[in-house]
């Protein structure tokens, strides 16, 4: 049986409740795609201390209030 790769999308989780959800979830086993509006060196070190778990992390700028450029 093949394994299975678990995968998260945590929005803004450049910093607070959305940095603490990505990295309880890395912890978990999980990879990360990471999503920031405007702290790129939050994101940064999100995706660094994912990978202190073993985990892949990706981030991505995402600014949702222009819905056309979320999609």
């Amino acid at each position: 049986m093949g394994t299975t790769n678990k995968v998260a999308i945590v929005t803004a989780s450049d910093s607070g409740i959305g940095k603490q959800c990505a990295l309880v979830l890395a912890k978990q086993g999980y990879d990360i795609g990471i999503t920031w509006h405007s702290d790129d060196e939050g994101a940064k070190e999100v995706a660094e201390a994912v990978a202190s778990f073993g985990r892949r992390a990706e981030t991505v700028q995402l600014d949702l209030s222009n819905l056309p450029e979320g999609a």
